[in-house]
């Protein structure tokens, strides 16, 4: 190690506390463990906070309870006052836990206390962890978007140019995700197809930066058992609704393609029995998507670039990838009148 090297900058600090408190993105991220391999100070980032944790490994249940974990991780998203140094916070913490030698941690109370520490620690390494961490989310949703065009376009070479695709016509749901059947219930079976034939993880297609978001844990030989994620929470991107199949070879225009999640549709119905019914007001065609807490969305357009935008209407026409034109009221089975009206749904 090399204590010559350059300060760490605020991302790669967070980068380094992600990994040492089990949060990051990529758990076995090579360009972090060599960060904290070859880095002094992201190595001593790393030890402290994993000997911050050392408590909770005498806990008698395994695990932490979800709301605890929620808590703390929200606290930690929005800390930004500054506190003591981190060596003041390590000598308090070092202290506490020698005179609580030999004293089981049993009770939630304890533990809460443990989380507090790191939620200071985190204050004082990095002040401005909010706008550290959003910028984080936002790179990550980017490569992900990425990884999944490549995907995309190896599935196109692969199939005479045509991309995945679920034929939508009038009066076809395409809102009910993880509806069983053959039927195409949903927009996201043409996602799903990336991963039921191997082209993406399906981990790739829950942004990092939604809290209700769940990176679906299966192999490629479950997930050709499915024609659809099984469940909403499983893919927080929304898809372009296409009223024809389209050739990859004849997008001759610069075309929004995938998006973060549809502010519009977020909360759809889990039981498929019941109507879907959604009225535009001024509040939900307003909003960017709740991805990245209303700070814009990553777009995925059809020549592969993918842009970060803080709003929602795109391109000369500045078109709404949303909504459908003169549409205010949607019922689940409306599709776009024209090419040039982008609409990105569930």
């Amino acid at each position: 190690m090399s204590e010559k090297m350059p300060p760490l900058s605020s991302l790669q600090k967070q980068l380094v506390f992600d990994q040492a408190m089990g949060l990051a993105a990529d758990p076995e991220n090579k360009a972090v463990a060599e960060l904290i391999a070859s880095n002094l100070e992201a190595a001593r980032i790393d030890a402290a906070v994993k000997r911050s944790l050392t408590p909770l490994n005498s806990l008698a249940e395994p695990d932490c309870p979800d709301y605890l974990v929620e808590s703390t991780v929200w606290r930690l998203k929005t800390a930004t006052a500054s506190g003591p140094t981190l060596d003041q916070l390590l000598a308090g913490e070092q202290a506490r836990q020698t005179a609580q030698t030999g004293q089981p941690w049993h009770n939630i109370g304890r533990m809460a206390a443990t989380a507090a520490v790191i939620i200071l620690m985190a204050s004082a390494l990095f002040p401005p962890l909010k706008s550290a961490r959003e910028r984080s989310w936002q790179q990550m949703c980017g490569m992900q978007v990425e990884k999944i065009w490549n995907g995309t376009t190896n599935y196109c070479n692969d199939h005479d140019g045509r991309m995945p695709t679920v034929m939508f016509r009038k009066g076809q749901p395409w809102w009910k995700v993880g509806c069983p059947g053959e039927q195409n219930h949903s927009n996201t079976r043409r996602m799903w197809l990336l991963v039921k034939n191997h082209y993406v993880e399906p981990t790739l297609f829950v942004c990092p930066g939604i809290r209700h978001g769940r990176a679906i844990q299966i192999g490629w030989a479950q997930a050709a058992e499915y024609d659809d994620f099984p469940a909403r929470r499983y893919v927080t991107y929304s898809n372009i609704i296409q009223c024809e199949e389209p050739q990859y070879s004849q997008i001759k225009f610069r075309k929004v393609i995938m998006a973060d999640m549809n502010p519009l549709f977020e909360r759809i119905p889990e039981d498929f029995g019941k109507k879907f019914h959604v009225r535009c007001n001024e509040r939900l065609m307003t909003r960017n998507s709740s991805n990245h807490h209303g700070l814009g969305q990553s777009i995925l357009f059809s020549d592969g670039s993918v842009e970060f935008v803080k709003g929602r209407r795109v391109g000369i026409a500045a078109d709404d990838i949303y909504t459908l034109r003169g549409t205010s009221v949607y019922r689940g089975v409306e599709v776009p009148s024209c090419q040039t009206d982008t609409f990105l749904a569930p």
